[in-house]
């Protein structure tokens, strides 16, 4: 009878998905975890532009000037951090003359990232790509070194929430929780990178390196776990 009453608690409140077990007894629950993680990671991105009436010279110009920072920049990378360029991209610029648009120039464009840098480590980083007078800095990009593809702490946590939820239920009626027979990852625990556009400003502005507020990052899990319930 005890078992009888067990399993017509479960099929009452498990959805259809769950039915496969049938007439397996078990219950079915849903564990979720959010977690504040600090970010101690960090991405710099830096702009570098070059304007001339010719598109030639403007490429060559940018890529002379792009060239020469990496090199500066690669002397004492650390171990660990990416350096990387994106492609150059190129715009005509347009002035107004007798009532007619007309091309004046071009400007070539071209970003360069460090990628992967300690926060407590980027300040140095931070002024020598100042020093490289940027058209641009910013937005810096934050993650937790925590959110690895080794460790999910916020999965953890959720599948750990779902466990105790069925030995809770469990106890409750009697009965010992089984082998897990399902789970699910309902939700992704990455969170996504925190983006500060706190220094995206101009060359002509920037006179000292901006200081890092990294700040936290939430990470949110969520899992449907089912378990044997045993007698």
């Amino acid at each position: 009878m005890r078992w009888l009453l067990i399993l017509c608690l479960s099929l009452v409140w498990m959805p259809v998905s769950a039915q496969q077990w049938a007439p397996v007894p078990h219950v079915q629950v849903e564990g979720q975890a959010t977690l504040l993680l600090e970010a101690d990671r960090v991405d710099l991105r830096a702009t570098f532009t070059a304007e001339h009436r010719e598109s030639r010279l403007a490429l060559q110009d940018l890529e002379r000037r792009v060239q020469e920072v990496q090199r500066r920049l690669r002397r004492q990378l650390p171990e660990g951090v990416r350096l990387e360029a994106s492609q150059i991209s190129i715009q005509p610029r347009h002035t107004r003359r007798q009532d007619q648009w007309v091309i004046s120039g071009y400007v070539a464009t071209r970003e360069i990232r460090l990628l992967n840098l300690d926060v407590t480590e980027a300040g140095p980083w931070i002024e020598a790509l100042v020093a490289a007078e940027p058209h641009q800095l910013g937005p810096f990009e934050y993650r937790s070194s925590l959110m690895s593809a080794q460790q999910h702490p916020a999965l953890q946590a959720a599948i750990e929430d779902a466990r105790a939820k069925a030995e809770l239920m469990a106890s409750s009626l009697g009965a010992r929780l089984g082998a897990p027979l399902q789970l699910e990852e309902i939700t992704s625990p990455q969170p996504a990178a925190l983006m500060r556009a706190e220094v995206m400003m101009a060359a002509d502005t920037l006179s000292n390196a901006p200081e890092l507020d990294a700040g936290q990052l939430e990470a949110q899990a969520r899992v449907r776990l089912v378990f044997e319930l045993l007698p």
